[in-house]
């Protein structure tokens, strides 16, 4: 008598289950990283568009020349003006608005950068992504020097 082994070729059912339990418990955590990655990246843009904006603000404060007078004058400004459309950087709206402290001695000017949404396109609300502070005063070069 012969007795024929037969030799099974492929998986079994539990065999494939526990394959399928092992990648589930690899690539979850793979994945919420992935996402928070994801995540992480977009507020880094907004962030570094938001400095950039700020950055662009301050160079526009110290380079129209103004006076604190002026600057006083001028009070609270946004820029671009809210009957204009706001800047579009990476599909995204922004407005940086520029104040000004009546109250300190140097002048203090701050620059606020904001991140729209469809419902506050007009003005914004909230706050800020990000905001700079710098300091003006009137230089009187000409009498200081006797």
């Amino acid at each position: 008598m012969r007795f024929a082994l037969r030799t099974k070729k492929g998986f079994t059912f539990i065999e494939l289950l526990i394959t399928l339990a092992v990648i589930a418990i690899v690539f979850v955590p793979l994945m919420r990283m992935f996402t928070a990655s994801l995540e992480q990246v977009s507020m880094d843009q907004d962030l570094t568009t938001a400095r950039y904006l700020i950055q662009e603000g301050m160079e526009k404060v110290k380079n129209m020349g103004l006076t604190e007078a002026q600057l006083k004058a001028l009070g609270d400004v946004w820029d671009p003006p809210l009957d204009e459309a706001p800047v579009t950087l990476n599909k995204k709206y922004w407005r940086i608005k520029r104040t000004v402290d009546l109250q300190t001695d140097p002048l203090e000017v701050r620059i606020l950068a904001y991140q729209l949404t469809e419902a506050t396109l007009s003005e914004p609300e909230g706050l800020p992504e990000a905001q700079a502070v710098t300091l003006i005063e009137d230089l009187d070069w000409f009498n200081s020097v006797e």
